[in-house]
């Protein structure tokens, strides 16, 4: 027997969380099929930032040099695992293709519109559900230890100020006073004032609370094994836990979503790139804002009962083992650039998939082969920044509605 659905989302992360969130809140019925717990996989223990301003892609130029002096360094901020792979390769060739420059600055400008839309769409969200998941905007700090790498900042932060950005250049004296976390040996800093930060997974879990309490149906321990398409829909859902029928279907289950395309014949340029995050619990001393380790890519967030760290970026496949040297990678930037000397972390590390596209912008589009099927993935590190828009305007389009903004840049097909 199936079990029939008005939308069926597979992917319990911070998009699938928010879609339904939102076509609830425009009157459909919403079922959610997550194969782990809610808030799994890369919405669980990142950073949990929320930074419209930096919308710069992660294919931008400049960064194959970067990528191509830290890919043999396993505590590097970049690593990929040596494999033939013809995914990989093709995924690197369009990567390339990209990272030139009006590539980059017509990405940037789309996810910084998109991405202040979305803190403004997460502000009213976490007041008017009361959601507990220690939401602040304390802004976000931004520092060097280097002269050269503090210049380049102050570069790219420039061409962000002439694109509206707002931002604060600190030297070194102004810095420490502004963040005595940091070490005395910092060279300088730049303050972004607008970017705020969450705990990720409480507000996934909280936000499907709501869902829950409201009628949604949400089934964790649920694998999604294969959509079965007949007469150019998808008639029915086959999990481990049985079969699910549904009027419209959505994807959001982040790096597995090309194992569903993939069977259907629709290819999509995507690869996993794993992330770690250790937290440092009770520190008697916190920074007062999350922090940015720019030499050495690590984020740092200050939550209410602890301290976490998160960073690197590794193309290693559907592989989710840690890897020490990435772990180590992370503790020797944060006692690089903070006081963190004798801090031992007591929580087991983790590693999540983040969905990288080779331009560095989401995936969020009908599957036209598929008359009730969408897709939105691909959002790699900008998950959580920008999970609230992603849900609006996916309830847009399987409302059938006009979206709010051009589809183009989020097309499955633009690669």
């Amino acid at each position: 027997m199936s079990n029939p659905s008005d939308v069926l989302i597979i992917g319990g992360g911070a998009i699938g969380i928010a879609a339904a969130y939102y076509l609830q809140e425009s009157g459909r019925q919403v079922t959610v099929l997550e194969q782990n717990e809610i808030a799994p996989g890369s919405s669980f223990a990142n950073a949990g930032l929320i930074a419209p301003s930096h919308a710069i892609p992660l294919a931008s130029p400049g960064v194959i040099a970067d990528g191509l002096r830290w890919m043999f360094d396993k505590q590097s901020p970049f690593y990929i695992k040596p494999r033939l792979d013809l995914d990989l390769i093709s995924w690197i060739w369009k990567f390339y293709r990209n990272c030139r420059p009006a590539q980059m600055l017509a990405g940037f400008q789309t996810l910084k519109k998109i991405g202040f839309e979305s803190l403004a769409m997460m502000q009213h969200l976490v007041e008017s559900e009361s959601l507990n998941c220690d939401f602040q905007q304390q802004g976000w700090l931004m520092a060097y230890r280097s002269p050269h790498a503090f210049a380049h900042g102050v570069d790219e932060t420039q061409f962000m100020q002439s694109h509206g950005v707002e931002a604060q250049i600190l030297n070194q004296q102004d810095t420490l006073s502004f963040e005595p976390f940091l070490r005395e040996d910092i060279h300088g800093s730049i303050f972004f004032p607008k970017e705020a930060h969450l705990n990720p997974s409480q507000f996934v879990t909280t936000l499907a609370d709501r869902i829950q309490t409201r009628g949604g149906s949400i089934h964790t321990h649920t694998q999604a094994l294969e959509l079965i398409d007949q007469n150019g829909r998808i008639e029915r859902i086959i999990t481990d836990q049985g079969e699910f029928t549904a009027e419209d279907v959505l994807i959001t289950n982040g790096a597995w979503a090309h194992q569903f395309l993939k069977k259907l014949g629709l290819p999509i340029a995507l690869q996993p790139a794993k992330g770690y995050s250790i937290s440092f619990p009770n520190l008697p001393l916190m920074p007062q804002r999350p922090l940015y380790l720019s030499e050495d890519k690590v984020a740092v967030t200050p939550f209410t009962n602890h301290l976490r760290l998160a960073g690197t970026l590794e193309l290693s496949g559907m592989d989710l083992r840690i890897d020490p040297q990435r772990i180590a990678g992370i503790k020797k930037a944060g006692t690089r650039f903070m006081q963190l000397s004798g801090a031992e972390e007591t929580t087991e590390p983790w590693a999540g998939l983040r969905p990288c596209p080779p331009d560095g912008l989401p995936i969020i589009a009908p599957i036209s082969q598929v008359q009730n099927l969408f897709l939105s993935t691909g959002h790699a590190m900008m998950g959580i920044t920008l999970a609230p828009f992603t849900g609006n305007l996916l309830a847009q389009l399987l409302n059938r509605q006009a979206p709010s903004m051009n589809l183009a840049p989020f097309a499955l097909d633009r690669f």
